[in-house]
């Protein structure tokens, strides 16, 4: 089981990370509840001979987008597209695209998520947000920062912190998981221990972000 870190905590020691790819890349595997080869772009020996993982990080975009609050208010999104890895592919345009889409909404506005401004610096840098690395060298960049933590540290860490705290500070319910984290519904109301849904509605999940974005806006001092 992978052990739950304090949120606080974890965001300190993720800013106190002094390599600045290091630390971007940490915050973006966390922020997006990625799974590694969703932001990668190179696939390792064993993965290429074992057809164990694709590099799905080629798939990654951006963009900026507006969020209608209120009638005299918006919010600027972030708005992270990719692929999902470990889906089949169910619809024509799936198969003809090779992959299943996602959409990851984060604030922008630092009071509501800090970790967002750092994404912004570097992709006004660098333009993306996907890595040239493979996932084993990912994985030593996490075990490495972030061992204080957890000891038994793995990049999936990342995934299962975000997720919990999504639950726990921001109160998402199994749409707005399987929505943000790249599941299937079955698979979020299983998480959650909701009740069985039929699988076609799967296939208008993952454009959700609309649903779930007003959750997040919660000043960080106000998230214990």
């Amino acid at each position: 089981m992978v052990k739950v870190v304090e949120f606080r905590r974890m965001r300190e020691v993720i800013e106190h990370i002094r390599k600045k790819r290091d630390r971007v890349l940490i915050k973006t595997l966390y922020l997006t509840a990625a799974r590694v080869s969703e932001i990668v772009t190179k696939v390792g020996a064993y993965d290429l001979e074992h057809k164990q993982s694709k590099a799905y990080g080629r798939y990654l975009n951006f963009k900026i987008e507006h969020f209608q609050v209120t009638r005299r208010h918006t919010e600027p999104v972030l708005l992270i597209t990719g692929a999902i890895a470990k889906r089949t592919l169910k619809t024509k345009e799936q198969k003809e695209q090779g992959y299943i889409p996602k959409a990851i909404a984060l604030p922008v506005m630092p009071v509501y998520e800090p970790f967002t401004e750092e994404l912004l610096r570097w992709l006004k840098v660098h333009n993306t947000l996907s890595f040239p690395i493979t996932r084993n060298w990912v994985y030593k960049i996490v075990k490495k920062n972030l061992r204080e933590l957890d000891p038994k540290v793995r990049t999936h860490s990342l995934r299962h912190w975000r997720v919990n705290h999504l639950v726990t500070h921001y109160q998402f319910d199994p749409y707005d998981l399987s929505a943000y984290a790249g599941w299937s519904l079955q698979h979020g109301f299983g998480v959650t221990g909701g009740v069985p849904v039929s699988p076609q509605i799967n296939v208008y999940m993952h454009s959700a972000w609309q649903k779930y974005f007003p959750k997040l806006l919660k000043p960080i001092t106000e998230l214990r």
